[in-house]
């Protein structure tokens, strides 16, 4: 897993930051101070998804939610929780968070999904221990979708699994193709 860190310092909201990417998708873990009075951290994991990767279009809606309306405030939200049951995808209890980046729809060009240690009866988290339920989130999420198309690091178009020249690790990297940078 590749993987770096970087450490945000603000007295009032000190927060670590670790990310990386494991099998082609983007993740980044976060431990911060949530109660300063009594030093309590929280953790949360996110990865980032890109909804043209996915082929099967069911599968793509259901990674695409649309904002409901709030039963409290005047404000619309994001059901994260409808990826869990609405997906195979395991995360740390179920997924709490759910952010569109880029521009506002149509044009989606990424999902940033996650989840947090908040949960009753959370044993407090170290990181070794959030970066095993990254790895089996990933996992679960590539067992779930038909196909993710993966993204060439030469020219950037997306390919089909199983057709490009793989890496040391033998991960898909590069599509193969004319462009010198493909093959």
């Amino acid at each position: 897993m590749e993987m770096k860190d970087t450490l945000k310092v603000d007295p009032d909201k000190p927060k670590k930051t670790w990310g990386g990417r494991y099998k082609g998708i983007t993740y980044q873990i976060t431990k911060w101070h949530f109660n300063l009075e009594r030093l309590e951290w929280m953790w949360n994991y996110y990865i980032t998804l890109n909804p043209k990767r996915i082929t099967n279009e069911e599968q793509r809606e259901k990674i695409l939610l649309e904002r409901s309306e709030s039963n409290f405030t005047d404000k619309r939200y994001y059901s994260a929780g409808d990826i869990s049951f609405d997906t195979d995808i395991k995360f740390h209890g179920e997924c709490t968070y759910y952010e569109r980046l880029g521009s506002p729809k149509p044009d989606i060009k990424m999902v940033r999904i996650g989840c947090d240690y908040g949960h009753h009866k959370d044993i407090k988290p170290y990181l070794n221990r959030v970066l095993s339920d990254v790895q089996i989130t990933i996992d679960s999420f590539y067992d779930w979708i038909d196909i993710y198309l993966r993204r060439c690091r030469g020219c950037g178009t997306y390919f089909k699994p199983g057709t490009g020249i793989e890496n040391e690790r033998g991960w898909e990297t590069k599509c193969g193709g004319e462009d010198e940078f493909c093959n």
